[in-house]
């Protein structure tokens, strides 16, 4: 019985160390850096590449030092985009669903307050190829 419940864990590790290579790492940080103390303490026990980040003196210095950190966070927004290109998307219940992908890019960006006017983004964005038919 032990032995199942092994397996069990290390395929719970595997899942955990997959989702987290699949966000950029400065991602999973800007996510780390806003949590508060305790949790980012129980963060560490999530996987090797969480506890080696958590443990560095540059994180612990961002995360400790709230003049400029908080400051920042307070004052913008944080927008993070996803976005996914194949040659073949299907886009089902909001999700896409790529055969082959050629490129995968996440970005954060903040939000500008000089700029007074917005735009609204229709979801999902239609491919390249809709866009010119």
């Amino acid at each position: 019985m032990d032995n199942i419940q092994d397996i069990a864990q290390g395929m719970q590790e595997f899942k955990i160390e997959a989702i987290s290579c699949t966000f950029p790492q400065e991602i999973i940080q800007e996510i780390l850096l806003r949590l508060p103390v305790k949790s980012v303490i129980k963060c560490t026990s999530v996987c090797k590449t969480w506890r080696s980040m958590i443990i560095n003196q540059s994180f612990i210095r961002t995360h400790l030092n709230p003049t400029v950190h908080v400051n920042n966070l307070n004052a913008s927004h944080l927008f993070l985009i996803h976005r996914v290109a194949g040659k073949r998307s299907v886009s089902m219940f909001h999700k896409a669903l790529v055969d082959d992908v050629l490129e995968e890019v996440y970005s954060l960006h903040y939000d500008n307050k000089a700029f007074d006017e917005y735009s609204k983004i229709e979801f999902p964005i239609a491919p390249k190829q809709e866009l010119y038919n």
